[in-house]
C-alpha cells in the first residue's frame, strides 16, 4: 500500500499511477502527507480520484 511505502521510503521523489482501481482521495491524501521530497506524481486512467484528493497534493506543494 502506499502508506507502507511512504513509511519506509520518505526520500521517494517519482510515483507513478497509472490504471490502479484501489488508488482513491484517500490514497492521494497519504501521498501528501507522507511524501515530502515528491518532486513527480503521475496519474493516468484513475477514475475514483476527485477534486479533494487532487487539492490536498496541490496544497502540499
Amino acid at each position: 500500500s502506499l502508506v507502507a511505502i511512504g513509511g519506509g521510503c520518505k526520500k521517494l521523489k517519482k510515483i507513478l499511477l497509472s490504471d490502479l482501481y484501489y488508488v482513491d482521495d484517500c490514497s492521494l491524501v497519504t501521498i501528501a502527507r507522507g511524501y515530502f521530497q515528491l518532486e513527480a506524481l503521475e496519474i493516468n486512467y484513475h477514475h475514483t480520484i476527485r477534486s479533494a484528493g487532487l487539492q490536498a497534493v496541490g496544497c502540499s506543494c
